[in-house]
This record gives structure tokens, C-alpha cells and sequence, in this order.
């Protein structure tokens, strides 16, 4: 057992340590010591001496005796605390300079130790230590002590009640430091302070976090994580509860009716929840808001108004409805001119918000909202009339949720009137919607409908639609007619008998009507084809009336067409081969795509192999007979020529027939083609010359024949399962074949089959393409997880091609998604060229200046100095240059007078973010960078460009001059 030290003790340690002896020596007296200290009292004559000494060991540059001396020294620290506090308030200002330092120590062990003897210190003078903490440890250079420094303050709030907030400002740097590992803990620390504070201390944080200008990424984690419970509940929207609708089974829906536009099924884009703690941060959100609605909408504000927008459904996302509801819905009042202003706007994402907005105040309060409706309804039945589609669809939709969760009153009503009588067919067919809605919503409460008067005027809508001179209004009309029948019935029958004949006939046999003879026959088993069990009856009267057809024409052939070919080879024709039905009704079948035959009836199937054709039969030469000419005239009869018996059944036979191609797109034949024509087909077995083999590549390359509606039914629910399985990241790389051959068809309408790919399906499937491109697929491996998403970008870019004007909206947020993909692979990677590719593709068909302030405000707010940062920076500085210079080469050809300019805020803003990324660590962020440099100052000039970036250094403006001379040179030569 170690005695108690001694004054010699200590002066022979300070001797050995101040000595030329072995480290070995030194470390085995100061072990000496530390275990004096731990077992007994240390003598008040010793204290002094014996801390300089262990000061003097733990300033050493051997490890081993700077792990012994300072463990000593905290030991020692302990003691006093105990023994006699008053030498250690003394001489802790001496020590803590060391101590903070060996916060910063490489060894774990070191900054255990000193963050224990911190503790132990803040006993006795919590002024110094903290002082040392606040100024020296968290603002030094070394990131090991922000680190432990920011350990200390959690542990010394959470046991001894620290008030931390002089330390925010402090916090706010550290969450902004350069080194990631800083940033995390920075991170963590504030979240564990301020988890229990106040609402007070939460509304004060996030002011910091805006006035620090903390980066929105931290900001959200942060702000999100102090609320857990509610971001758990409030996270997932209601319309993802929902269950999805069931799938139509209805022939008619899709068979025999064009695809009129509706309510769309998928609602607005979540977004994440705002927590708001206090009223008077309620009211300075609302308050700063008001300023950017006021005047007319400018470049300057759209995109303040538009942030705006997103923070109200935010901020109705959030807390704020259920305990500031009072509040936040007199703010909305106070908003109602800023948010029509944003319905109204021409640009399509602040308008899509706007309406967005509109839906969520409905559906959060109900009938709170009554004292908007009627500058609402006024707004958005006049929007329903717009050329442009998709606002006017989504105007539909609101008015339709709104209808739906307000209060009935008399207004309504008049507003669906107006509608009704509108001279745009768009506002007459919604109006249907919106008056079904109607009727379903008050169907209970029929007496508050009748006794204003509302009654009378929705029977004046009801038979106006259904005499409306647009069919598709009709039909909408039909369906809304049965929902009024089942309330007021004896209406209804009145509203009928005053119809024709047909209007009531057609009317009878509407699929909504409850007693519909349609309704009677279930719907067709996808998959079957032409079984027993699913063509039933209807069979066997096509199989007799087919022939019958063919009897006729055998006949007909055989009275008209010469039998006897003198002077050729082929001294008589060939009779034509009498078909069982069985075989005729194999002629005329419709061959499905091989996308489609997989067993599964789904897109997650494996890929079936296209059945190998058979060769077609080599042409023979035309001889002297007839033959010859009567094969031409297959293409058309000539003047003052024999048709042979092909009268009236020829004509069809050109306008229907198509030959399949010899390729693996297949082209189906018809599901059934007149039994005439049927007779021609099939005596005409020779190969086809001349004009006939070009009409057959002319009429493969433009269209494809027209599918039956089975095929387009079954076309419809593989779509919408499809688009299903991308919104849930669940389609692999066969599905997404199968997906392209399916939109393959869906984008060429022909004159019997209607679109099936409609605006609301291109939305919500382009939408969920783009966030398929960024997800991370963790469950795949690298190879796989890289297979789909190159199929996930050659489906994008079949959309593209194949309906780019409706690509437009969805420009900057397909920008958006490449430039972060771009982050995830190597410059080898063979996915980089075709993101590259779609990008300068969707640059050239988007609005410059609403992709130039979305990629700026992207690309500004990525490291320059991270390499992975810095592929979508590459990128996306690339994709900016590329676009600047395409324009400015249009606008040089296109007149002399059309010119490309760049706005002042584009410019500025393009300027700054050229100017940081000239200082990039990463080479190929600065050449791209210098490259947008050069296509700037080709279009606002000389002076102008020198003074936007006249912040940057002399080395890279040199090489900036040098590659603008150069491109001078370059156009020199070409103009000369």
C-alpha cells in the first residue's frame, strides 16, 4: 500500500523530471505519486509543487508520460476537490489551457481525461471553464475539441442544468463548419438541448437558424427531430391512407367512349409538416408573406410567392391547424388576394401550388372556410376554361374538393350553373363531375337543397347536359342523371319522358344505371381470348354469320373470276381453300404484343419470346397472263378495267388491311375485318409487288392498326398497374420494358382506340420516374440497381419523345433530379452520358430563366471542395453553358432582331455561382465553370461580364480571358 506524499517526494519527482534519465524512470515516480494521491490526503506544502510538476509531465512529448502525468493530474484535481478547493480555484486558470488542449489530443483516452477534469473544474470555477470552452475550444482549429466541447456542454446540461444559451451562437457556427464529423455532432447537441426546452427557446432557434443561414438540410433534420410525434403522424398525408380506387371493369368505359378528362386521382404532393411553438412566430410568417403578394407578379417575386405557398401547406401540414387553427385561418383570409394571385399566375408551378394550397384548406377545415368560397368558386370555374390543361385540371379537382367539404348553400349551386351554360365545352363537362359530387354529398340532407331553390336549378342543369351539343357532356350528364334518380325519383322520371326516343334510349342503357342490361353481363377475364367460357353466345352468331359471308363470296369468285390463264405457266388459278371456322376466326384474331403475353397478366413477369414468323415467300415475276394485272389492281382499280369481282369489298380491303412487319414490334392485325373483306384476304395468298409492298412499308412506319377493346382493356390496367409499381419503386428491369412497349401504344390514338396514356396518368407517372431516379434502391445490388435505373431513363426519355409538349412542366424538376443523380456515378459509369443527354434535351425544351434560377439556387448550395458534390456540380454547370450557348446560337439565326439577353438577377446569380466554383478542389468543376464564364460573357458582353465577376481572383480570370479569346478566334475563323 503507498504511503502519503512527502515534500522530498515531490521535490525528487520535479528533479527526475527536469533530468537527462530514461522515460521508463520518470513514469514509474510520477505512478508512484498518482497512487499517493488517489489513497491519501495530499499535504497543503506539496500542493503547489506537485502541480507544477504534473503540468511539467503532461506537456511532454513522450505519450507514455503524458498519459501517467495528466491522469495524475486529474487525480489530483478529484482531491482537492474534496480536500481543500480553495488551491485549485487558484490555479485553475494556470491549468485550463492545458486541459482544453488535450481536448484536441490524437488518444481517445487523452480527451476522456480532459473532458473529465473540465467536469471536475467547473466545481469549483464554472466562470473560467466555461470562458475557456466557449472561447478557445469551440472556435480553435482543432476538430477533435469542437467535438469534446460539445459533449461537455450536453453532459453538463443534462446533469448539473448548464444554461446553454449563451452558447448558441457558438452552436450555429459549428453546425456550419467545414468538417462533416462537426457538423453531425453540432447537429445531435442541439438537438438533445433543445428537445425539452420551451416553445419560447424552439421560436428563438429557428430565428438563429435563419439568421445564421444554417444550410436548409440541417435546419429540417433539425426542426423535424425536436418533434417527433407529430412528424411521425403528420408525415404521410391523408390521400396515402386512402385506399386506392378500384380498377373499372366497365366494356364501355374503355371500348366504346374517347377518354374524357376528370377529377385526377392523385392528389397534391405531400410536403413536410411545419412545427410552429408560438402565435407570435404564426404571425411574423404570415407577416412577411403579405409583402411579396403585393403589385403584380414580377421576376423578383414569383419565386418568393411561390416559397410562400409551399410554407402555408407546410405550415397547414403542421401543428398550426389544431392549436392556432383560429389564427392561421384569419391569416389565410388576410392571404386570400396573394393566394389567388398565385392560382392565377401563368407560370404552371406557382399555379399548381396555389391550387394545391387551395385543396389542403379544404380539406383541413371543412366548413371553416365557407367566408372564401365564393371568391374561390369564382376564380376557379373561370380557370377550368383555360387552353392550358393542366391548370385547368387542376381547377377542376379543387372545385370538385371544394364542393365536397363545404357547407351547401345557394351559391354553389349558381356557380355549377354558370358552368353548365359556359360557352368552352371544358366548364360544361366538369360541371357533371361537380354536380354528382353534389347530389352524393346532400343526398341525406335533401331538404336544405329543395327549400332554397337549388333544386329547380339543378334539373335545368340536368336537362340541359343531356341535350348539351357535345357528346362528351352528354354521356358525363348520364351518369350524374342516375345519382339524382336515386334521390329524387319521380323528378327524374319527369326529366326523362321529355327526352327523344334515342336520348332515352341511350340514357336506359347507361352503365350507371342500376337496372342497365350492361350491367347484367360481368366483365371479361383478362387473358382468356377467345374461349367458350368468355365469348359465350356471341360465338357462335359471328362464326355463322362469317360463313355465310364466305359462301357468298366463294360464289361470287367462282361466277367472276376467269378460270383459265392462257399464255402462262399457270394454266388455271388454284380454287380457293374453303376455311373451317375454327380457322377463320384464327385469320382474324388479334396477335398480342409479346410484352403483354406474359402468364403472370402483370409487368413484373419474365419476358416471353416473340413466336418466330414465317418467312415470306420470295415474289414471283409477273407473267403473261392476267396474273400480273390482276395483282395491281389489288392496289386500286384503274379506269375502264374489270375489278374480277372485287367490287365494293375492295376499297375496304385497302383502307383496313395492313400487312404485319417482319420485325419485333409486331403490328396486330384487326380483331375482325367484314366478311368481304375476309374472302379477299384470304384468296389474295400470293406475295405482294410492286405499289402494294410500299403502301405496306408506308403504312407500318406511320400507324398501327386499331386494337380490340379487350387488348386496350387489358393495355389500361397493365398501364395503371405499372405506374403503380414505379410510385412504389417495385418495377424491375423486365417491367420496364414491358411499361415501354405498352406507352409505345398508348401515344399513337388511332380512330377506334382513344389514348391511353392521359395528362393525369403523364403526370403521376413522370413524377414517380424522377423520384425512381434518385431513390437509392438498397435492397438491389450496384449492377442491377444501375440496370434499372438506365431502364427507369430510357422510359423517360420514350415520354419525352413521344409527348414533349406535355414535358414541359416537368423541365426544372427533371433538371433537379439528374443533377443530384449525377452525384452517385463515376464519370465511367455508361449511365453519366444519358443523364447527361436527357439533360441538355430537357434544357433545350424548358424556360431558360426558370432553369437557370432553379439550377443556380440547386448548385449553390453544394460543397464545392466534395468530390462527390462536385459531379453534379460538373453537370450542371455544363448543362447551363450548353443551354446559354444554344440559345444565343438560335437567337443569331433566327432574325436579325431576335436576341437572347440574361436578366440582372440571372446574371448575378450565374456570376456568383461561377465565381465559388472557381475555387473548387476538383478540376473538373473549375474547367466547367470557366466554360459558363465564357458563354456569359458572349452574351451580356465585355464590361458588363468583367464587373459581375470582378470578385474573382487573377489566376482564374487569366484563364478565362484565355479560353474568350480563343472562342473569339474560333467564330473569326468560322465567319470568315
Amino acid at each position: 500500500m503507498a504511503e502519503r506524499i512527502t515534500d522530498d517526494q515531490v521535490a525528487s519527482l520535479i528533479a527526475i523530471l527536469r533530468a537527462d534519465v530514461p522515460v521508463d524512470a520518470k513514469v514509474q515516480q510520477i505512478t508512484a505519486v498518482k497512487s499517493s494521491i488517489k489513497q491519501h490526503t495530499v499535504p497543503e506544502s506539496c500542493i503547489l509543487p506537485l502541480l507544477d510538476a504534473l503540468r511539467t509531465a503532461s506537456s511532454s512529448q513522450h505519450g507514455a508520460l503524458v498519459n501517467v502525468g495528466f491522469t495524475a493530474l486529474n487525480h489530483l484535481f478529484t482531491r482537492l476537490t474534496r480536500q481543500d478547493p480553495k488551491f485549485l480555484a487558484k490555479e485553475g486558470a494556470r491549468t485550463l489551457p492545458l486541459v482544453v488542449e488535450k481536448l484536441g489530443d490524437q488518444k481517445e483516452k487523452i480527451r476522456q481525461v480532459a473532458l473529465q477534469a473540465l467536469i471536475t473544474l467547473y466545481k469549483v470555477v464554472p466562470a473560467e471553464v466555461e470562458r475557456a470552452v466557449r472561447n478557445t475550444a469551440m472556435v480553435g482549429k482543432s476538430t477533435r475539441a469542437k467535438e469534446a466541447s460539445l459533449h461537455w456542454l450536453l453532459q453538463m446540461h443534462q446533469e448539473h442544468g448548464l444554461q446553454f444559451r449563451a452558447y448558441v451562437p457558438n452552436l450555429m457556427e459549428l453546425l456550419e463548419d467545414a468538417d462533416s464529423g462537426v457538423r453531425e455532432v453540432a447537429k445531435s447537441t442541439v438537438i438533445e438541448l433543445f428537445r425539452n426546452a420551451p416553445n419560447a427557446a424552439k421560436s428563438d432557434l429557428k430565428r438563429q437558424l435563419k439568421n445564421f443561414k444554417v444550410r436548409p438540410a440541417i435546419e429540417q433534420a433539425i426542426i423535424k427531430e425536436l418533434n417527433p410525434s407529430f412528424s411521425a403522424s403528420a408525415s404521410q398525408p391523408d390521400n396515402l391512407a386512402e385506399p386506392a380506387p378500384p380498377m373499372v371493369t366497365s366494356t364501355s368505359s374503355h371500348s366504346t367512349r374517347p377518354v374524357t378528362p376528370g377529377v385526377p386521382d392523385n392528389g397534391p404532393e405531400p410536403v413536410e409538416p411545419l412545427y410552429v411553438n408560438t402565435s407570435r412566430e404564426l404571425d411574423d410568417m404570415l407577416r412577411d408573406m403579405q409583402l411579396y403578394f403585393e403589385g403584380k407578379e414580377t421576376e423578383q417575386n414569383w419565386m418568393k410567392r411561390e416559397e410562400s405557398i409551399t410554407t402555408l401547406r407546410r405550415i397547414l401540414a403542421g401543428n398550426s391547424p389544431s392549436d392556432f387553427g383560429d389564427q392561421l385561418l384569419a391569416g389565410l383570409r388576410a392571404l386570400l388576394d396573394g393566394i389567388i394571385k398565385a392560382v392565377t399566375s401563368l407560370r404552371t408551378s406557382l399555379s399548381k401550388e396555389g391550387c394545391s394550397l387551395v385543396q389542403d384548406i379544404a380539406r383541413v377545415y371543412g366548413p371553416g372556410m365557407d367566408p372564401m368560397v365564393e371568391l374561390l368558386m369564382q376564380t376557379f370555374v373561370k380557370l377550368t376554361a383555360a387552353t392550358k390543361k393542366i391548370s385547368s385540371q387542376l381547377a377542376n379537382t379543387t372545385v370538385d374538393i371544394i364542393i365536397s367539404k363545404v357547407t351547401y348553400n345557394y351559391r354553389l349551386v349558381q356557380h355549377i350553373s354558370f358552368a353548365c351554360q359556359d360557352k368552352n365545352a371544358q366548364p360544361r363537362l366538369y360541371a357533371c363531375g361537380w354536380l354528382k359530387t353534389l347530389l352524393n354529398k346532400e343526398a341525406h340532407h335533401k331538404n336544405h337543397v329543395e327549400h332554397t331553390g337549388g333544386l329547380e336549378v339543378i334539373e335545368k342543369c340536368i336537362k340541359k347536359g343531356l341535350s348539351d351539343a357535345n357528346p362528351g357532356v352528354r354521356e358525363r350528364m348520364r351518369g350524374t342523371y342516375w345519382t339524382f334518380a336515386a334521390i329524387w325519383p319521380a323528378r327524374a322520371e319527369a326529366i326523362m319522358n321529355g327526352l327523344d326516343s334515342t336520348a332515352q334510349r341511350l340514357l336506359q342503357n347507361d352503365p350507371n344505371n342500376p337496372n342497365s342490361p350492361k350491367r347484367l353481363d360481368g366483365p371479361v377475364r383478362p387473358g382468356m381470348g377467345l374461349s367458350k367460357s368468355t365469348m359465350g353466345s356471341s360465338k357462335s352468331n359471328l362464326r355463322e354469320t362469317m360463313q355465310a359471308q364466305k359462301r357468298s363470296m366463294a360464289t361470287v369468285s367462282s361466277k367472276e373470276i376467269p378460270k383459265t390463264r392462257p399464255g402462262s405457266a399457270m394454266s388455271r388459278f388454284s380454287p380457293v381453300p374453303t376455311l373451317s371456322s375454327s380457322q377463320a376466326m384464327g385469320a382474324t384474331r388479334v396477335r398480342p404484343e409479346p410484352s403483354i403475353m406474359a402468364s403472370t397478366g402483370g409487368l413484373s413477369g419474365a419476358p416471353v419470346r416473340p413466336v418466330k414468323r414465317k418467312p415470306e415467300a420470295v415474289p414471283r415475276p409477273a407473267t403473261a397472263g392476267p396474273y400480273s394485272s390482276w395483282r395491281r389492281r389489288t392496289d386500286g382499280p384503274e379506269p375502264g378495267t374489270s375489278n374480277y369481282g372485287i367490287t365494293d369489298s375492295e376499297t375496304v380491303f385497302n383502307i383496313t388491311y395492313k400487312p404485319s412487319k417482319i420485325s419485333s414490334s409486331f403490328c396486330a392485325t384487326p380483331a375482325w375485318l367484314p366478311p368481304a373483306v375476309l374472302g379477299t384476304q384470304l384468296a389474295l395468298t400470293t406475295p405482294v409487288t410492286g405499289s402494294a409492298s410500299r403502301r405496306r412499308q408506308e403504312g407500318d412506319a406511320d400507324c398501327e392498326e386499331p386494337s380490340s377493346p379487350e387488348k386496350t382493356k387489358l393495355n389500361l390496367r397493365l398501364l395503371d398497374s405499372g405506374i403503380a409499381k414505379v410510385q412504389q419503386l417495385a418495377l424491375d428491369v423486365h417491367g420496364f420494358r414491358k411499361l415501354q412497349g405498352i406507352l409505345r401504344e398508348s401515344c399513337k390514338p388511332t380512330t377506334t382506340t382513344p389514348r391511353l396514356l392521359t395528362d393525369d396518368k403523364f403526370n403521376a407517372l413522370v413524377t414517380a420516374l424522377f423520384s425512381f431516379l434518385e431513390a437509392p434502391l438498397p435492397s438491389l445490388s450496384p449492377e442491377k440497381a444501375s440496370d434499372v435505373k438506365t431502364q427507369v431513363l430510357a422510359t423517360i426519355k420514350l415520354l419525352l419523345k413521344r409527348m414533349r409538349p406535355s414535358f414541359q412542366p416537368h423541365v426544372s424538376r427533371g433538371l433537379e433530379s439528374l443533377v443530384r443523380v449525377r452525384a452517385s456515378y463515376d464519370t465511367r459509369t455508361h449511365i453519366v452520358s444519358g443523364l447527361e443527354l436527357l439533360a441538355q434535351d430537357l434544357a433545350a425544351l424548358g424556360d431558360a430563366s426558370e432553369i437557370i434560377l432553379v439550377l443556380s439556387r440547386l448548385l449553390s448550395e453544394l460543397d464545392v471542395d466534395d468530390p462527390v458534390a462536385g459531379r453534379s456540380l460538373s453537370m450542371g454547370l455544363h448543362v447551363l453553358a450548353q443551354m446559354i450557348d444554344d440559345r444565343l446560337r438560335q437567337a443569331s439565326t433566327a432574325a436579325p432582331d431576335h436576341t437572347f439577353v440574361l436578366a440582372d438577377p440571372e446574371l448575378d446569380a450565374l456570376a456568383s455561382l461561377a465565381a465559388k466554383c472557381l475555387d473548387s478542389m476538383e478540376s473538373a468543376v473549375r474547367m466547367d465553370a470557366v466554360a459558363l464564364c465564357v458563354a456569359l460573357h458572349a452574351v451580356v458582353g465585355d464590361a458588363k461580364f468583367w464587373q459581375a465577376v470582378k470578385g474573382v481572383r487573377e489566376d482564374p480570370k487569366s484563364l478565362i480571358t484565355y479560353y474568350i479569346v480563343k472562342r473569339q478566334r474560333e467564330m473569326g475563323t468560322l465567319v470568315g
